[in-house]
């Protein structure tokens, strides 16, 4: 909560104001998630904090746009970073992990979409959520979720690890 939306807001209006006062252009970019538009169970929090950014960021892009500050969102795919050193082997992570992009990757996708788009989707995963979405109801989709989460090996190992942790308690 506190990176992706604290620490989002302060940032931007810091500098989004010196450059509105200064009657400067810009630009502002996000990383987001595809997160931010499907369910994410185990991950409730994450997925939230990157829907507001996505929301934020299309908002904001409405504002600051006529005063010549560009804004972007991008929903890459996943990434190789540090984001997958904690996952507790969980084998929906150690799956995006084989296939992430490079970092390097992404930022090129940054630098070439802003002032082209509010929002990036960028890659395999994201784009192919959205296609996913185009076809199956989000409504339908969460109860899809909900119903089969009891399915998901990740889902017993967490709880598993939780039950630990609720004896050590």
């Amino acid at each position: 909560m506190e990176v992706n939306v604290t620490s989002s807001l302060r940032i931007t209006h810091l500098f989004a104001n010196r450059l509105l006062d200064r009657g400067e252009k810009g630009a502002i970019c996000f990383t987001s998630s595809s997160s931010c538009f499907i369910p994410s169970p185990m991950s409730a929090m994450y997925g939230a904090t990157k829907a507001f950014l996505t929301h934020f960021a299309t908002s904001l892009a409405a504002e600051v746009g006529p005063s010549g500050i560009q804004v972007l969102v991008i929903h890459p795919s996943p990434v190789d970073s540090n984001f997958y050193s904690n996952t507790r082997g969980l084998g929906a992570m150690e799956s995006a992990k084989k296939t992430a992009v490079s970092a390097e990757t992404v930022a090129k996708s940054i630098l070439s979409s802003v002032g082209r788009t509010v929002i990036k989707d960028q890659g395999y995963f994201t784009v192919g959520t959205r296609l996913l979405l185009k076809v199956l109801d989000l409504n339908l989709f969460a109860d899809i979720a909900a119903a089969g989460i009891g399915l998901a090996g990740d889902y017993w190992k967490l709880k598993k690890d939780r039950s630990a942790e609720k004896k050590k308690r």
